[in-house]
């Protein structure tokens, strides 16, 4: 996803995003923070991962790149996916790690002008104008109509760019209208999962898609750069402000005072970055994705759960979750303002897996949604009641009704109005029955 940044070619930079689902067979709404990895690419080795000097990961099996002509110093642009990220270097060549189940973190060997990792398929824009994309090709998300291009934004199963005419154009998955921008001469354009926004000439901007909760209309004034996450948009100013609009859960909507130089928002966080390089985030930071390190920065960007930078060097830090090497450190951060513990535990790695198995629900895709949900109460098993749920009408829908039934009593047992009916029917019988209590 893309929107402009700051980058030594000019480059426009982007965005990742989360979902809120609304499960239609059970009419719950869930509000949320995998299959097994097939295939892991490692960092190349200018990496440098939060906190260590050197590349955290050794070489692991599968794909890999060639890193013995890279140096630090050669990067200019970054981009954080769903569990993958892709960076550019000085000769257009792209790099991609982490993730890689669908090729999305697989480039071809061509020169690129600007990069967009999106969930599970990455497009890239090249000096022609041309766009190639890579990765899942869900709903035909990587099937790029053909046209002359000035900008891409890869989002969750769907992509959106603007043309050389400055109208916008959007393909992929389309479940709520997200690929399906209104008339406009747009500057930028931003995909994310079931919303997507963009500015017009005159810096207004536009938002389209889901409308639970909605990101229409935007506040009023003229915006320099937006950024979609997963149901909030941020918006720079041209005074250095930002102003932010739509979910506020965990502060999405409250970003910082000062003034930036760029925005970029991930699932439910953001981040910016001030004039002087230093970042700074807001929002959820279940596993440290707003934490970035004590550094300087010419470029972020925010992906899932997790962020990455280009260094004042050059170098590529990231931060965040890590559970596919999208952040190569083995380091686990641990939150001054959390009581959660980030290492190794289970709860810095259930929000994550909550989030892409609800994804694919929504999509219908029954068998991965099971594999990340099942994951998500592995780590925890007291996850909230809404998940088992989602579980039990996966497991009834294949067939599978005992595990069904687990799925739904576990459910109620979670489940808070299940919990306060059981509470006073304890105090009842404690009421009636004091001495039976008192033995």
């Amino acid at each position: 996803m893309k929107f402009p940044g700051r980058t030594n070619r000019g480059l426009q930079r982007g965005v990742m995003a989360g979902v809120v689902v609304l499960f239609a067979t059970s009419a719950i709404i869930l509000t949320v923070c995998g299959d097994e990895v097939q295939d892991r690419i490692e960092p190349p080795q200018n990496f440098i991962a939060a906190g260590t000097r050197t590349p955290a990961l050794p070489p692991i099996a599968g794909n890999t790149i060639d890193t013995e002509k890279l140096t630090v110093g050669s990067w200019t642009e970054i981009s954080s996916g769903g569990a993958h990220t892709c960076a550019l270097d000085e000769v257009g060549a792209v790099k991609c790690w982490g993730k890689s189940d669908w090729g999305q973190a697989d480039p071809p060997e061509m020169e690129f002008t600007s990069i967009a990792a999106g969930g599970s398929h990455t497009c890239g824009l090249r000096k022609n104008g041309g766009i190639e994309c890579w990765g899942e090709n869900y709903e035909e998300a990587t099937s790029v109509p053909p046209g002359e291009y000035t900008q891409v934004s890869a989002g969750w199963n769907y992509t959106c760019a603007t043309r050389a005419d400055n109208s916008a154009r959007c393909w992929g998955w389309n479940s709520d209208g997200q690929a399906e921008p209104p008339k406009g001469a747009y500057k930028q354009v931003e995909a994310s999962y079931i919303n997507a926004c963009g500015l017009l000439l005159d810096g207004t901007p536009r938002c389209w898609g889901s409308d639970v909760p909605p990101l229409s209309p935007p506040p009023p004034g003229s915006i320099e750069m937006i950024s979609v996450g997963n149901c909030h948009a941020c918006g720079l100013r041209s005074d250095g402000t930002i102003s932010c609009w739509g979910c506020n859960t965990n502060g999405e909507t409250h970003p910082p005072e000062g003034k930036f130089v760029q925005v970029t928002s991930g699932y439910q966080f953001s981040c910016a970055l001030t004039h002087d390089g230093t970042p700074r985030c807001w929002g959820h930071n279940a596993i440290g994705q707003c934490e970035p390190p004590h550094r300087k920065f010419v470029f972020i960007d925010a992906g899932f759960y997790h962020a990455c930078g280009i260094t004042e060097e050059r170098s590529i830090v990231c931060w965040g979750w890590n559970d596919f090497g999208q952040d190569p450190s083995e380091r686990r951060i641990e939150s001054k303002d959390s009581h959660l513990h980030y290492d190794h535990g289970r709860y810095d790695r259930t929000c994550p897996y909550e989030g892409l198995g609800l994804i694919y629900l929504r999509q219908g895709r029954l068998k991965q949604a099971r594999g990340h949900l099942e994951k998500a109460v592995r780590f925890n098993p007291d996850i909230e009641w809404e998940k088992y749920h989602a579980l039990a009408e996966i497991y009834t829908e294949q067939g599978e009704y005992e595990k069904a039934e687990r799925a739904l009593k576990k459910s109620m047992e979670l489940n808070p109005l299940v919990k306060q009916k059981r509470m006073l029917e304890e105090n009842r019988a404690e009421k009636v029955n004091p001495e039976k209590n008192d033995r």
